[in-house]
């Protein structure tokens, strides 16, 4: 089960990084 949330807890942190870069380039986009 460990195992199990340890994958769980990467997906996430890598899904919510790739999130905040998208949002941060559309901030980018929006302000030019």
């Amino acid at each position: 089960t460990y195992l199990v949330v340890a994958l769980l807890y990467l997906t996430l942190t890598v899904i919510g990084s790739m999130l905040v870069r998208l949002m941060e380039q559309r901030l980018e986009t929006d302000d030019r």
